[in-house]
């Protein structure tokens, strides 16, 4: 439940890490996440909402995150960016919370 509500602590980045992590190689792949964002966007048109192509949401995570290797995530990539951490996963995994990002003021 914890790690549900606060992505961004240690322990649930690595838990999430390792959920999206499928083959378990230490490396997020954009495959592993198109994976988890196919619900998503299926969820999205279901209940009439923007649907957002994979290709953005990737776009957007590689500009916010920059990750050390090309659109390979790493543990180290979360853990220095431990504030973003809700953004990555809820984009993948809560639609609710992903919902709510993306409605958001971006002035605010």
């Amino acid at each position: 439940m914890l790690a549900e509500e606060d992505k961004s602590s240690i322990r649930s980045i690595k838990y999430w890490f390792k959920v999206i992590d499928l083959d378990d190689n230490g490396i997020i792949t954009p495959k592993e996440m198109e994976y988890f964002y196919s619900e998503q966007y299926k969820r999205l048109e279901y209940l009439n909402n923007e649907s957002i192509v994979f290709e953005d949401i990737l776009c957007q995570l590689s500009d916010i995150f920059k990750p050390q290797h090309d659109m390979n995530w790493t543990i180290y990539d979360f853990i220095k960016n431990k504030e973003l951490s809700n953004y990555f996963y809820n984009s993948l995994l809560n639609l609710n919370k992903f919902i709510n990002i993306e409605q958001r003021d971006p002035f605010q």
